[in-house]
């Protein structure tokens, strides 16, 4: 969100008001945001969204900001937006969009099938609180950290074509203004949140298609509860 010259509060006195910059102007934009959603959801569906759901709905339907398609390292998802997420969910409460809370058991796997048309975009995005990892004193920061490991992807069932997650590509080297951020052709075994975009003219291919979760490894507890939109 915008953090730059913000007008907000200030110290001095009631009325006073002052011009900041930073994560402390972006992040109560952000937490308004998310509590705007949380009641129109409750409103729509008698009940709260859990915050993995909060978390796709944030992901899902942001606005592209940065070098190149996908999250980078500067804008993260991109630029949030209010509007779009209540969009979605109006969509989910007249059946036009699937968003659902689930549960994944060890050694199980997730599998809906539909059809699309081809002409907007499609969109898929999976979040889920992962179990607290462990500390590695090394400091080795490319240790992989999740402790549950779920896995998304897109299969085209006419075509056999499978679509991956964006995943940030672990390259020390990459520049923050490169355009090769992040790629789209494996599965991602890094993060808790993952978002499958077709949105290209040779990717949007009207059939049907198949998602499948899963995980790789062991589930801590036996099992994980999972948001998912599709839209």
């Amino acid at each position: 969100a915008k953090g730059v010259a913000v007008t907000s509060v200030g110290i001095n006195g009631t009325q006073s008001t002052d011009v900041s910059s930073g994560t402390s102007m972006a992040a109560p934009a952000v937490t308004g945001v998310f509590t705007l959603w949380q009641g129109y959801h409750n409103s729509l569906f008698g009940r709260y969204m859990k915050s993995a759901t909060v978390r796709a709905l944030m992901a899902h339907t942001a606005r592209e900001a940065g070098p190149a398609p996908g999250p980078d390292f500067m804008f993260g998802w991109g630029l949030i937006d209010a509007g779009k997420g209540k969009f979605i969910m109006d969509a989910a409460n007249d059946t036009l969009v699937l968003m659902q809370e689930s549960n994944l058991m060890s050694n199980a796997s997730f599998e809906y099938d539909f059809t699309y048309d081809g002409v907007d975009d499609l969109v898929i995005t999976m979040a889920w609180n992962d179990p607290a990892g462990t500390v590695d004193v090394s400091g080795d920061v490319n240790l992989k950290k999740l402790v549950n490991d779920l896995d998304i992807k897109l299969t085209n069932i006419d075509t056999g074509k499978v679509f991956y997650p964006w995943s940030l590509v672990k390259n020390w080297s990459t520049l923050p203004t490169s355009t090769q951020i992040a790629s789209k052709t494996t599965r991602n075994d890094r993060d808790n949140i993952e978002k499958i975009e077709l949105n290209t003219a040779q990717d949007k291919i009207a059939g049907n298609y198949k998602i499948t979760i899963n995980h790789t490894g062991a589930l801590q507890g036996g099992s994980q509860d999972y948001s998912l939109i599709v839209s």
